[in-house]
């Protein structure tokens, strides 16, 4: 079992610069801001998936013209 004994234990014990998840973390809401981030890590996932489909669509295409000259 764990026990936590003091606050030590407990990585965002203090206020963490950056993080935005916590209302009381900063004093400040900062929601607009985990939006912002969230739809830019979206934006960021969408872009990987895409560039993901081109590649494998370019290796496709380069075994078949592989394998058309094999033949040839």
């Amino acid at each position: 079992m764990l026990t936590i004994r003091t606050a030590d234990h407990i990585r965002t014990k203090g206020n963490l610069r950056g993080l935005h998840s916590c209302r009381t973390a900063t004093g400040f809401p900062k929601m607009h801001l985990d939006a912002r981030r969230l739809s830019q890590q979206e934006a960021a996932l969408i872009t990987r998936i895409l560039r993901r489909a081109w590649i494998e669509q370019l290796w496709s295409l380069h075994q078949l013209l592989c394998r058309q000259l094999r033949r040839a």
